[in-house]
């Protein structure tokens, strides 16, 4: 398969925009192995919490996949790309299955040692009741193709720059640069690597507040189930990790049982 391009003229699909059939080559990396991580879903007592396919521009809890919109610039990671950690794609005109359903979130940066990476995020949500079993089945048993231009590599550090943190105006978002580059180095997994290289890089380049991220659920509730697993190594950070956790919840009345229940996630 080739990187999918935009048409001259077009933009992204609005955000909270949800759809059923697919007009873009969708990845996941590890789509076949690996079922809903922490961050990707909502637990309403012994089932995942559903959505409805509504026009109502919300952005809703889903196992993360995205677009890749241009050649990649990306550096292998020696330790989690290879056969363990491959990438899969839906092709445009997949119909999914009733129960499931996308939601575009935003648009994506990941930086590299030459370039950037950019790409649409879109979340893979259930539209019914089911168990996390059920659902993370019902993502794997999807036609998943294998992904010949490996658009999950990822680089083995992220990217900084001496600029990086200048001109951050919250001590918060601040923090939340640190323990990016802290949660990177101990993620276990490429999906979170994405994502921790997405909100290093949204730092680095957009500068934004603490009043933005917290106006951004989805990149909210990815933050929260990070710093609930990061385990830190200094006072620093541990005090950085406790006032956002707090202000997260505080904000949107969070908790842990929300997204993790081991006794009904089998992989």
């Amino acid at each position: 398969m080739k990187y999918y391009r935009v048409p001259a003229g077009t933009g992204p699909p609005e955000v909270g925009e949800k759809y059923t059939i697919l007009h873009w080559p969708l990845h996941r990396i590890n789509a076949l192995s690996q079922g809903p991580l922490k961050g990707e879903y909502k637990l309403d007592e012994n089932n995942v919490k559903f959505y409805q396919t509504t026009k109502d521009g919300f952005v809703v809890p889903g196992c993360s996949s995205f677009v890749p919109l241009n050649s990649r610039h990306n550096v292998p990671s020696r330790r989690l790309l290879g056969p363990e950690s491959p990438c899969y794609f839906l092709s445009p005109g997949t119909v999914l299955p009733d129960g499931l359903a996308i939601v575009y979130t935003k648009k994506m940066k990941t930086r590299f040692p030459s370039d950037l990476q950019h790409l649409w995020h879109f979340n893979i949500f259930p539209t019914r009741s089911m168990t996390l079993h059920e659902y993370s089945n019902m993502i794997k048993n999807l036609d998943w193709k294998p992904c010949n231009i490996k658009v999950g590599a990822s680089p083995d550090k992220l990217v900084s720059k001496n600029d990086d943190i200048d001109g951050l105006k919250s001590i918060e978002i601040l923090g939340l640069y640190f323990l990016m580059s802290l949660w990177y180095d101990q993620a276990t997994n490429s999906m979170d690597r994405l994502q921790a290289n997405e909100i290093h890089t949204w730092i680095s380049l957009d500068k934004p507040t603490f009043q933005d991220l917290i106006c951004d659920e989805d990149r909210s509730f990815y933050v929260f189930s990070m710093l609930d697993q990061l385990k830190t190594e200094s006072v620093t950070l541990e005090t950085y990790c406790a006032d956002i956790l707090g202000e997260l919840e505080d904000r949107f009345m969070w908790k842990e049982s929300d997204f993790f229940d081991p006794k009904n996630y089998l992989i």
